[in-house]
């Protein structure tokens, strides 16, 4: 349960709700772009959205507790996911070799292609991004980190495996310090789903 010292907020302002409308705008856009490249691809958004996951974690054990914990689904609907792309030959589970009941999940060949061409489908925005100059991308990618970790810390979202919310993470003298890689970092060079994150336990996270 969230606490009432975690959901006091003051009352909207204009800004705050046009924010909130441009925010829901560009969501908008990304379900669009997902929906037509998906259906292109004869899945589904959330089937495509995996697709690419796997594509981007090569080397990662990539299992249902970690998709349902980064989607925000659960368990059920992805372990249902996992079957259809199963059946339609996109991924393969890998199964403990100690534990039956386990496995981790892997693109196949035919999965590989059609997550490549899955990967294509926010290009759109991502054109619309590249006209911003530099210094408006810095800025906007620092508020949108800003937001994700406000969101995370009141338990609108979990699972976020971002700087801010990583053990490894310090701010010293207002600048962001990696202690992993034992360097100060540029705001560019943030992560907000970064493969080495160490998860804050309880009372760290508290004090964030």
């Amino acid at each position: 349960m969230i606490s009432s010292s975690k959901t006091a907020v003051s009352t909207p302002t204009t800004i705050d709700r046009k924010i909130a409308s441009a925010l829901e705008k560009v969501s908008q856009v990304l379900r669009t772009l997902a929906w037509k490249k998906a259906t292109e691809q004869s899945i589904n958004p959330i089937q495509l959205q995996i697709l690419i996951f796997l594509l981007q974690r090569p080397e990662q054990q990539v299992s249902v507790s970690l998709l349902s914990g980064t989607f925000n689904i659960s368990k059920a609907s992805i372990s249902d996911t996992i079957k259809l792309l199963e059946r339609k030959m996109l991924i393969e589970k890998v199964y403990n070799p100690s534990d039956s009941r386990k496995f981790t999940i892997q693109l196949l060949a035919k999965g590989r292609t059609s997550a490549l061409e899955a990967a294509l489908f926010d290009r759109a925005l991502l054109s619309g991004i590249g006209e911003m100059a530099d210094t408006d991308k810095e800025n906007l990618f620092s508020t949108l980190s800003q937001l994700l970790h406000k969101l995370y810390c009141i338990n609108v979202i979990s699972h976020q495996r971002m700087c801010q919310t990583c053990q490894h993470y310090r701010k010293k003298e207002n600048l962001h310090y990696c202690n992993l890689l034992q360097q100060y970092m540029a705001v560019a060079a943030l992560q907000i789903d970064c493969p080495e994150h160490l998860a804050l336990n309880s009372r760290q996270r508290l004090e964030t």
